[in-house]
């Protein structure tokens, strides 16, 4: 594959979005506790790890590793149907 080049496929089975939220981002918007693991949202058809932390707004805030959609769902308005039940 050249380098410029775009994998057909990127894996996200081993992704854990926790530690992908880096220490000084943490710091950055005063979260004062370490980011946790949650369940998936229900209702949106969207399997994977989502990780929580609480920045110094009070308003949660979160980001998921989704292992069962390819890039059309987030690109070409398919979201627009789905609703949280959270």
């Amino acid at each position: 594959m050249r380098s410029s080049e775009r994998p057909r496929e990127l894996p996200l089975d081993d992704v854990r979005p926790c530690e992908l939220v880096l220490t000084s981002t943490l710091s950055s918007v005063g979260s004062t506790a370490p980011p946790h693991p949650l369940s998936p949202v229900e209702g949106v058809n969207a399997e994977g790890i989502r990780c929580c932390f609480t920045p110094r707004s009070g308003a949660d805030t979160s980001a998921a590793a989704v292992t069962n959609q390819d890039i059309d769902r987030w690109t070409v308005g398919s979201m627009e149907s789905f609703t949280s039940t959270e």
